[in-house]
């Protein structure tokens, strides 16, 4: 990243803290909707679909707050409209286990 912000801790996803797995989603969240916008190849797009889709769920397992919102429709995941089923899924997942 080449903006300024928060940093990241070099650590897996399953290691983070709430607030760290904000930052990496929100930064994820940017450069999905960078290369979608751009239209960047469908191997890049794939790869970081996987990573925010990841960080996504491993958010939504720690995060009440962050659910709530997904369910109320204030969550915009990269890909427009289409994609808000999958994850309204994902955050209903998290919220059963």
């Amino acid at each position: 990243m080449n903006e300024p912000g928060p940093t990241v801790p070099d650590l897996h996803y399953d290691e983070m803290s709430e607030q760290d797995l904000r930052n990496l989603n929100a930064y994820l969240h940017a450069t999905l909707t960078h290369a979608l916008r751009h239209g960047l190849g469908d191997d890049v797009v794939e790869v970081l679909t996987e990573w925010y889709d990841e960080v996504f769920k491993a958010l939504a397992a720690v995060s009440e707050r962050f659910r709530e919102r997904v369910f109320n429709g204030s969550v915009f995941p990269p890909g427009g409209p289409g994609v808000r089923a999958k994850y309204r899924a994902f955050a209903k997942e998290a919220s059963e286990s």
